[in-house]
């Protein structure tokens, strides 16, 4: 299913940049009339799913009244939360930097660049160094670095593991992008990278470098980088966003 429909995706988009995202889906997005959706934008948006008031607890916002969807402020971008007893430097199942395979990697940004590597060194090595592809599952970093390959969840993974090679706190983050595409603003299921700067988590996202990204919304960090990862991500499904209505500006909107 998958695969379907990320092949799905790469022949509607057609942009370079977005079709190496690989995106897991598309979510319905109704955008407004007098809402510009740019790059950066400070818009609200009405996020519709089966369990509203789980995805609010889940975005760190107010729970909606009682049928109604949950109202969203996209932009400033806002970090999901973190766990207390992680540093998000160590090597795990998922992220394994300390395999051969992928210190070979890291050695090989270390030489591409002249400085000591930053986020913007991280994405732009990973973007140049991965094959967008729509045949790969969560592959961990070191299948990844042996392939060279993958969908926007190797990205994700891959750029964490190099950050943490580099003793960077980085983690992954699943959620939802809303982008521009030829066609018009779209949204798309995603995943994509956070590296620690100055005690804030900044997204880091190699699979849509050079895309204009209007913003994300986060629905988790993956947590769980054991063997049983998949489980975790299973659970982040039960909360996921049917569709995306971007609301009209009111005066109070725009004070926010």
């Amino acid at each position: 299913m998958k695969a379907r429909l990320l092949a799905l995706v790469a022949t509607l988009l057609s942009a370079d940049a977005l079709a190496q995202t690989q995106p897991l889906y598309v979510v319905p997005l109704q955008p407004h009339a007098h809402t510009a959706l740019r790059a950066g934008a400070h818009v609200t948006l009405a996020l519709h799913s089966r369990d509203p008031s789980a995805l609010a607890a889940q975005l760190q916002v107010a729970a909606p009244p009682a049928g109604k969807p949950v109202e969203y402020a996209l932009n400033p971008y806002r970090a999901p939360r973190e766990a207390k007893s992680r540093t998000w430097r160590e090597s795990t199942f998922v992220v394994d930097f300390e395999e051969q395979v992928v210190t070979d990697l890291y050695e090989d940004l270390i030489e591409a660049e002249t400085s000591t590597p930053n986020r913007e060194h991280f994405i732009r090595f990973v973007a140049a160094t991965l094959k967008p592809t729509v045949g790969r599952g969560w592959d961990v970093a070191s299948t990844t670095a042996q392939r060279r390959e993958g969908d926007c969840t190797e990205f994700a993974v891959t750029l964490t593991a190099l950050a943490r090679a580099a003793s960077l706190p980085a983690r992954v983050v699943t959620g939802i992008v809303v982008a521009q595409t030829p066609q018009g603003p779209a949204a798309f299921g995603h995943a994509w990278s956070e590296l620690k700067e100055e005690n804030e988590w900044r997204v880091a996202d190699a699979a849509l470098a050079g895309t204009e990204v209007v913003g994300y919304i986060p629905l988790g960090a993956l947590t769980n980088e054991s063997a049983s990862f998949t489980l975790d991500l299973a659970q982040l499904m039960q909360t996921w966003v049917q569709r995306i209505e971007v609301l009209p500006p009111t005066p109070a909107r725009r004070t926010r």
